[in-house]
């Protein structure tokens, strides 16, 4: 492709981030500017041989991200910013990290024997290989996930001020994390805050830059294919919920949490607290010994 086009790209991609405010943009709108800029400079867009937006796009994946949905306009996004996409999650059509893919970054070993995961270029998938097991020589390692890391990213989540939380939910949730079972206790007060929205979009986000980090220090070309689109029918979880299916937290994990929970409350926070009737009767003789 001729150089011209690289620079009126870069010049459109600019253009485009600066009209959504730094957010995606979508095809229509990256589009509209491309020919404008085109029709400046005298060019035929799309240039010869090719015939779609989509084709001519797709021929400049070293500056973009080109996100294709199923019936709808794509997302544009620039190549070192995946993390955009996560923006989707506020759409009925949610984007989630493909699951392979998922688990490969956030599931956290329990021995250091137990097998990795390593991606293999050729057929775009994940491979978890025993220590012990020979590898192909294009199988390229995923950065280890660590339970320190996940604590990280719920940290980041509760002091981010893109994010915003209230003090009171900022309180509960490091109380969580101070538990004996933290991933357990802060699943829990994440969905009693009713904030699994704001957490899912802000995890997938941080897992798409570290996902990023990986493929840019490896060398490999980000795929579209590693974001899957999610249709979920009437019955199915909310979409903000299709980044990842949350662990069932163990009733002694909800007591532990409430009971701290309890130290910290004031009287203006217990007339915003409601408890269905069947649960006040059934603890009501305990309360009173």
């Amino acid at each position: 492709m001729d150089q011209i086009w690289f620079q009126i790209v870069r010049d459109t991609l600019e253009e485009a981030m600066a009209s959504t405010g730094g957010r995606v943009v979508s095809g229509a709108r990256f589009s509209s500017i491309l020919k404008r800029r085109a029709d400046e400079g005298g060019l035929a867009f799309p240039p010869p041989p090719l015939r779609s937006f989509r084709a001519f796009i797709e021929s400049f994946r070293d500056i973009v991200i080109p996100q294709p949905r199923s019936g709808r306009d794509m997302l544009i996004v620039p190549v070192d910013r995946p993390e955009l996409l996560s923006i989707e999650l506020d759409d009925p059509s949610a984007n989630r990290i493909r699951d392979d893919l998922f688990k490969a970054l956030t599931q956290i070993p329990r021995h250091a024997d137990d097998p990795a995961p390593y991606y293999l270029p050729s057929t775009d998938e994940v491979v978890w290989f025993a220590h012990d097991v020979p590898r192909p020589g294009e199988a390229i390692r995923f950065p280890a996930a660590t339970f320190e890391q996940e604590i990280a990213d719920r940290k980041e989540f509760i002091d981010s001020p893109e994010v915003n939380l209230p003090h009171t939910a900022k309180s509960t949730l490091s109380i969580a994390l101070e538990s004996s079972s933290p991933l357990g206790a802060f699943s829990f007060a994440v969905k009693e805050l009713d904030i699994s929205s704001s957490w899912h979009r802000y995890r997938m986000s941080a897992i798409l830059m570290r996902l990023r980090r990986w493929s840019s220090e490896k060398n490999i070309r980000w795929s579209p294919h590693w974001i899957a689109e999610v249709r979920p029918k009437p019955s199915d979880v909310p979409a903000a919920e299709q980044i990842a299916v949350q662990p069932v937290v163990p009733v002694v994990v909800a007591r532990e949490f409430l009971g701290a929970l309890a130290s910290v409350i004031t009287e203006e926070d217990l007339a915003r607290i409601q408890v269905p009737l069947d649960l006040v009767v059934k603890a009501w003789p305990s309360s009173r010994g």
